[in-house]
């Protein structure tokens, strides 16, 4: 799970969930992915941000700051600007 450093700075890191946070969901190709199954195991009470069914588009909306979004680690790697949150 990847965020920039503003929206932890405005939203800070989810305690218990991810209830009362922004996400970026996977749709299309994606939502049968690891990655949208973590999320609809984890986003009970989240604000659905931005739908898409690309992971480059989840990965610079994650950068810019509209939510948080689950992605592989290489990605966020390679797309800079995003911090690893635990959960």
């Amino acid at each position: 799970l990847y965020a920039s450093r503003r929206y932890l700075d405005q939203r800070s890191e989810p305690e218990s969930g991810l209830r009362g946070h922004a996400v970026v969901q996977p749709i299309g190709i994606l939502s049968s992915g690891p990655e949208a199954t973590w999320l609809a195991a984890h986003a009970q009470g989240a604000e659905i941000a931005l739908r898409t069914s690309s992971m480059l588009c989840m990965a610079i909306a994650a950068r810019q700051g509209v939510g948080l979004a689950m992605l592989p680690t290489p990605l966020a790697r390679s797309t800079g600007g995003l911090v690893e949150v635990s959960t």
